[in-house]
């Protein structure tokens, strides 16, 4: 090897397959360009990442990706010659190289003539139809994953997250697994109840996709996208597009149906219906069913499915998943494209003109979950949300929000529960450590809990990005002022006080006034404070416990109009209505019944 020059990352040999270079890497694997020395044919060759061979899920769904794309034997997928291993331990798959390019390098220029994009879609639906005889289950079809030849032939790839059904699933962490715009409601949200149906939702993506020019519910954020693919409803593509039939249109919205009841009964039919389509034939006459919808014929037009209970309980068990990215307000209503542009932005406009950026925020997060980015929702995120990092010592802690204006009798049982989850105004933004990306401005209310540690409750009052700039240029860092941002030390529970918190110490400036020059930061030790004002009832038991006439309570002369008096002679000014010891607003020594748990006065 040359002077300075570095070693290839990858070996010169695999087994007895010489490495020519280098066609991509993926989260599985490396993919390199190999030769066959004794048949003398290229091959593809995926090697998992050294990073990964100590994993022993990746190394057992690596290896069953050869096990499961070598037994399809179909056309439409890729061909596997050979499993090995390298003299360090490595497995690598030796495959068919192909030419061509990827579906997603395709779809770079543009939507497709609806002639190609229904061959490949029936190509695709021909080799789904082998896997799910075999009950395999890609899991990750995407325009990454179909390599389209020169003569227009379709070869699906990476079956590196195939699942074999009725096998036990080797990711027990319930992560879903695939790419998020492709996903099927039911995959997104981690239900675990994934099957073949998953992919045929994956193929009416990339349907719609190819004809339309774009993914329909990919967004700017994870949130976003989930949101879409929960809530959102497709225009039929005939509307979109109209060389697009009717017959394809429907077959379009049933593969994205919410429901997987409603899809389509099988890739077989599926693709019988798009061979059918691009011969020119009927659909309805395909299969002795009337076609491969289970719900109708191929040639009716499909509607908007209701929301059924599936939805609610896959959008429920999604919220943890997607908080991060900042879709914390994700509607509940339908997301409608006409609802978020007619209605939902203007009102944002006017809520950020009359300087409501807390409402204004909410309601732009919902019409993103249904339009993603938007020219005119881009422009304002800075002036209506900011970013925040929230830490804790251990990391683990759950943390819920909720916006402060939303205070109710409901909330503030929650806000005194173990539960914060318990109201509707809650929202469980996940574990520590989190990196939030938009958060809404104004004043909201943070909970912290974990096992065996008190519970935390803070309050933080955020500012536009506009607003730190300004702060910046007066040489203050807002964001990871100990106001601002959340980094604390939970304590073991138990060791409080009774009815107290802790203070993290730590140095502490006074946010300035834009335009003023803001106070010299300060040194504050850690103390603890009462979680509450003391409360009347709380006051009235130091009150018979004889605390006005025991001194030891009352060390400091008082000062009244008069020059300072003495503290038996101020105590006796210290009576009630009825001249009892006690406030003045009290009567027989007692506060009124129904102010006992407001603060003492």
């Amino acid at each position: 090897m040359s002077p300075g020059r570095e070693e290839p990352p990858f070996p010169s040999r695999l087994g007895r397959y010489r490495v020519t270079g280098e066609l991509g890497r993926g989260g599985m694997g490396v993919v390199l360009r190999g030769e066959d020395p004794r048949l003398g044919r290229p091959v593809a060759l995926k090697l998992l990442p050294p990073h990964l061979v100590a994993d022993a899920e990746a190394r057992a769904r690596f290896e069953r990706e050869a096990r499961a794309a070598s037994a399809l034997d179909h056309p439409a997928i890729c061909t596997i010659y050979e499993i090995g291993d390298t003299d360090d331990g490595r497995a690598f798959i030796a495959m068919a190289l192909y030419e061509g390019v990827t579906l997603r390098e395709r779809l770079a220029w543009g939507a497709l003539p609806v002639s190609e994009a229904v061959s490949i879609a029936r190509q695709v639906a021909e080799g789904l139809a082998r896997a799910h005889e075999h009950d395999i289950v890609h899991r990750d079809i995407k325009p990454a994953n179909i390599l389209v030849t020169p003569r227009g032939d379709v070869r699906i790839l990476d079956f590196g997250v195939a699942k074999l059904a009725g096998e036990a699933g080797l990711t027990g962490t319930g992560v879903p697994i695939g790419t998020l715009a492709y996903m099927a409601p039911e995959q997104a949200s981690a239900s675990g109840d994934v099957d073949a149906r998953a992919d045929l939702w994956a193929l009416g993506v990339l349907l719609h996709e190819m004809l339309a020019g774009r993914s329909p519910f990919e967004r700017s954020t994870p949130a976003a996208t989930v949101g879409a693919i929960l809530a959102v409803e497709l225009k039929t593509l005939d509307a979109v597009r109209p060389d697009v039939s009717a017959a394809l249109a429907t077959l379009v919205g049933d593969l994205v149906r919410k429901d997987p009841e409603e899809r389509p009964a099988s890739a077989a039919d599926v693709a019988r219906v798009l061979g059918a389509i691009e011969q020119g034939r009927d659909p309805g006459a395909t299969g002795g069913d009337g076609g491969a919808h289970s719900g109708g014929t191929g040639a009716s037009v499909s509607q908007p499915p209701a929301r059924h209970g599936f939805i609610r309980i896959a959008a429920a068990a999604v919220v943890v998943l997607v908080l991060g990215g900042g879709g914390w307000w994700w509607a509940q209503r339908s997301g409608e494209v006409a609802w978020a542009r007619d209605e939902a932005i203007p009102e944002v406009l006017r809520l950020v003109g009359e300087n409501h950026a807390d409402e204004a925020a909410a309601l732009a997060l919902r019409a993103e979950a249904v339009l993603g980015s938007d020219p005119l929702l881009d422009p304002l995120w800075p002036r209506i949300t900011t970013p925040l990092r929230i830490r804790t010592e251990p990391a683990g802690a759950r943390v819920s929000m909720q916006p402060y204006g939303a205070s109710s009798p409901d909330a503030a049982a929650a806000a005194a529960s173990e539960s914060p989850s318990e109201s509707r105004e809650w929202i469980d933004l996940g574990t520590t450590p989190l990196d939030l990306e938009r958060v809404p401005l104004g004043a909201s209310r943070f909970r912290l809990t974990l096992d065996g540690y008190e519970p935390i409750d803070l309050v933080r009052s955020f500012l536009s990005l506009t607003q730190q700039t300004e702060l910046a240029h007066a040489g203050f860092d807002y964001q990871n002022d100990a106001s601002y941002a959340i980094d604390v030390r939970l304590t073991p529970a138990g060791a409080l006080p009774e009815g107290m918190v802790r203070v993290a110490g730590g140095l502490y400036a006074t946010v300035p006034l834009l335009g003023f020059a803001q106070l010299d930061p300060r040194m504050i030790p850690e103390f603890y404070i009462d979680r509450t004002e003391v409360t009347n009832a709380a006051f009235a038991e130091f009150v018979q416990a004889g605390g006005y006439t025991d001194e030891r309570w009352w060390r400091d002369a008082v000062a009244d109009a008069d020059p300072e008096v003495g503290v038996t002679e101020a105590l006796g000014r210290f009576v009630d209505a009825t001249g009892r010891p006690g406030p003045a607003g009290w009567t027989l020594g007692a506060p009124p019944e129904d102010l006992a748990d407001h603060p003492v006065t």
